[in-house]
């Protein structure tokens, strides 16, 4: 009896060693560190985004000024007269004036692939101009790029991208693959895949800008002359 009192008081008294949990402050830090440095480069790049989105705007709404300026018009418009009264001839060396309108859709074709300017703003502001003017500058275009394909590729590549984002949002989905595998095996350096008629009024109206220009900005040599009253003599 004694022998079970005293095992039962050793038992009793004996102590457990419970496992011994040692905190790791240096690790906890760095991994503070981390999360920190991981906040603040999410933070850059959204800081980043945010203001390469507010240069892209500010350059949309100058190009926007430049295209809608009063020599952007006159050159448009006489630009458009050259073309309409030859349209079957478009083919050649291009003007400077047709130089001046291809470079704008070069800078906004270049700042979308740069993803300095979205797509759906571009589409917005740009399409029906682009794609019209690539139209009705197809031919020379053509022999501008079987010489060299490096010539006006951005706008080129702004141009399908264009009528892809159109296509998808003109059409329901089921038929979208569709109509973007068309986009792709059309050739739109070709003159053929602008219809005749769609070029000619689109020239017609860029010719119509010439009514549209800020009075006295063609200068007295060219304004037409107003026919005077006739006076007669009483009888």
């Amino acid at each position: 009896m004694l022998g079970t009192l005293q095992a039962l008081t050793i038992a009793a008294s004996a102590r457990v060693d419970l496992p011994t949990t040692t905190v790791d402050w240096q690790a906890i830090a760095a991994v503070g560190a981390s999360v920190a440095a991981l906040v603040a480069a999410v933070g850059l790049i959204l800081e980043g985004r945010r203001d390469r989105r507010s240069i892209g705007i500010q350059n949309l709404w100058k190009l926007i000024e430049q295209w809608d300026s009063p020599e952007s018009r006159l050159r448009r418009a006489r630009l458009a007269q050259h073309l309409r009264g030859d349209l079957d001839r478009r083919s050649g060396e291009l003007s400077g004036q047709a130089i001046d309108v291809l470079d704008t859709f070069e800078l906004v074709g270049y700042l979308v692939s740069a993803r300095a300017v979205r797509l759906r703003d571009a589409w917005a502001l740009f399409y029906p101009f682009a794609l019209s003017w690539w139209g009705a500058l197809a031919p020379a275009l053509k022999e501008e790029r079987a010489r060299n394909k490096l010539v006006y590729q951005d706008f080129h590549r702004l141009v399908r991208r264009l009528a892809a984002y159109e296509a998808r949002r003109q059409n329901p989905p089921w038929r979208r693959p569709a109509v973007e595998w068309r986009l792709r095996k059309l050739d739109l350096t070709d003159a053929r895949s602008y219809p005749r008629e769609q070029v000619i009024g689109f020239l017609s109206e860029e010719i119509g800008l010439l009514t549209r220009l800020p009075p006295g900005f063609l200068g007295e040599e060219v304004r037409p002359a107003r026919a005077h009253p006739v006076r007669r003599r009483p009888a």
